[in-house]
């Protein structure tokens, strides 16, 4: 996938994912590090993303399991 069009997928889910990492983080500073990494390893997915249909929902489902580990880590 060309980093342009990779670009307009996640801006376009940009405020969702946001949504989704801040409501089960509340603080900002601890949620912008599963946010960053998520938007780093979706980057480096892109060639292999077949369905560009399912940027948004598989973010989501990479952060919820980001946010799991987090909080593992915090315990």
């Amino acid at each position: 996938m060309e980093v342009e069009r990779f670009e307009e997928l996640l801006q376009a889910c940009r405020s969702s994912l946001e949504r989704f990492v801040f409501y089960r983080i509340p603080n900002r500073e601890d949620a912008e590090d599963p946010l960053a990494d998520i938007q780093l390893k979706a980057f480096e997915k892109r060639d292999s993303l077949l369905d560009p249909q399912r940027f948004k929902a598989d973010g989501l489902s990479d952060l919820e399991k980001m946010k799991n580990n987090f909080f593992m880590m915090q315990a």
